[in-house]
């Protein structure tokens, strides 16, 4: 599914809304269910001073979320575009339907 897209494919915030996206900005490329034996969360890129960057936010019962790091993207259209791409490529890994 995911496995072939395009970052052409891939709409920036800037052209989906007219304007740049502001520091803090994030995208979910989508969230995973909770399973037996796994926790639940979401795939996220998310706009930092210094670059795009891709996380994996596990929720937890009670507690603050776990944020980890997994990628990190230059600033700019392009690494926007390629940050997505990738997101929904690990989205779509964690999920089976890579």
């Amino acid at each position: 599914m995911e496995k072939n897209l395009k970052t052409d494919e891939i709409k920036t915030h800037r052209e989906i809304n007219g304007r740049d996206p502001k520091v803090g900005y994030e995208w979910d490329a989508g969230v995973i269910p909770q399973q037996i034996g796994f926790l639940g969360g979401r795939i996220t890129v998310r706009l930092t001073q210094d670059c795009w960057e891709i996380i994996s936010v596990t929720f937890v019962s009670n507690e603050p979320n776990l944020v980890q790091l997994l990628e990190p993207f230059p600033l700019g259209d392009d690494g926007e575009r390629a940050a997505k791409a990738r997101a929904k490529q690990i989205y779509a890994k964690r999920m089976g339907r890579a």
